[in-house]
């Protein structure tokens, strides 16, 4: 009985006189709270750094704590309790930024050293396609591409092109065969080519497609490519999602020779 009598006061004693700043007095876990800051960098549709980054608004998925971004690209997220967070950044006429599982204790500032990114979205538009050459010629069938407004000597326009054996074919869906990125630089005013040599070599030995076959071909207004910037990993799929881009030119379709 005695040794009873004194383990029932040590739980008491235990419980009741456990005080401090990690105690029952004291701040516990998510309860803690500061400040996350970190950079952001903005690209120009043609990937060059852009000098001013100020007026990125980033903020936190979870709770839309934000703030905008200084010249320097800072920015800082106050008063944020302690948890796992997705950090965004958002600025009209760029794409989106979105970093996740983020981990904050809480307590003090925290360094917030992602990397975090927007670009330029493009301003021209497709203003037609049209198939030019012979599966005969060095570069085979071309792609010829007329944009909205013009380019000038020595513009530079980057694509993105979906290709596929469905007319309905786009960009980030299932019948994207093949999703690639052209960069034309023009050295004369007119349509930017780009060979279907090597699409076609790989639509035969990867997809499947054989010589009279219709494949499709989609054009998007893209920015520039600048590595993890304008895409994403969809946490299901697993695949890149590409965002850098406006809206498409309607399907044109070639024949597999």
């Amino acid at each position: 009985m005695k040794i009873m009598q004194i383990l029932i006061v040590f739980v008491i004693i235990s419980s009741s006189g456990c005080k401090g700043p990690t105690g029952l007095d004291g701040a516990i876990g998510s309860q803690l709270k500061g400040d996350i800051f970190g950079y952001v960098d903005i690209y120009d549709v043609n990937g060059k750094p852009v000098i001013d980054r100020h007026g990125v608004y980033i903020q936190t998925e979870e709770n839309l704590i934000g703030s905008l971004s200084d010249t320097s690209g800072r920015w800082t997220l106050k008063d944020l309790y302690a948890g796992i967070y997705t950090i965004s950044a958002n600025k009209t006429g760029y794409t989106k930024a979105s970093v996740s599982n983020f981990q904050f204790v809480g307590g003090g500032n925290a360094y917030f050293n992602s990397p975090l990114a927007i670009i330029e979205l493009p301003s021209f538009s497709i203003k037609s396609i049209s198939l030019t050459g012979n599966s005969t010629d060095s570069l085979g069938q071309q792609l010829a591409i007329d944009v909205n407004p013009p380019a000038s000597n020595g513009d530079t326009r980057s694509f993105f092109i979906v290709y596929g054996k469905v007319p309905t074919v786009a960009i980030n869906t299932p019948d994207a065969l093949i999703t690639s990125q052209a960069t034309y630089t023009y050295k004369t005013v007119g349509s930017a080519s780009i060979s279907l040599k090597n699409v076609i070599t790989n639509l035969k030995n990867n997809f499947g497609m054989q010589s009279g076959d219709r494949a499709y071909a989609v054009v998007y207004p893209s920015s520039a490519h600048i590595s993890n910037v304008g895409t994403y990993t969809d946490p299901i799929t697993r695949k890149v999602i590409f965002t850098r881009f406006s809206a498409p030119f309607v399907a044109v379709n070639f024949q597999i020779p």
